[in-house]
């Protein structure tokens, strides 16, 4: 299956700028399995510069799919911490809805028996 541009793009960006990085400051020299040890480790790395809980999802499954590509399989789940989770939540319901009106959401009492 052929790539947008703009993809691989993004995943060249993620290797050169996040991975790479990561394995040089660790002396990382030989990609294969083994890295599923790292993989903690690499979102670590991600989080101390600042990136999102989501987008450090997104470099870590670009980051497995590097792998998968050249025929490592790597088996790792990042679990966004529930604090970025809400963070991540009130950031875009404040794009539609002012603070009164989520308030009023998050404190509405329904009826026993709504649908």
């Amino acid at each position: 299956m052929a790539l947008a541009d703009s993809t691989k793009a993004l995943y060249n960006a993620v290797i050169r700028k996040k991975l790479l990085p990561f394995c040089k400051a660790l002396r990382i020299d030989n990609l294969n399995e083994k890295f599923t040890d790292h993989m903690d480790g690499f979102g670590g790395f991600l989080r101390d510069k600042k990136v999102s809980a989501h987008t450090i999802q997104s470099y870590l499954t670009i980051t497995k799919l590097l792998f998968t590509f050249h025929g490592h399989h790597i088996k790792h789940t990042y679990k966004i911490p529930r604090q970025d989770k809400q963070a991540f939540d009130l950031k875009h319901e404040k794009r539609w809805f002012s603070g009164e009106d989520i308030a009023k959401c998050k404190t509405y009492m329904f009826k026993v028996n709504h649908i």
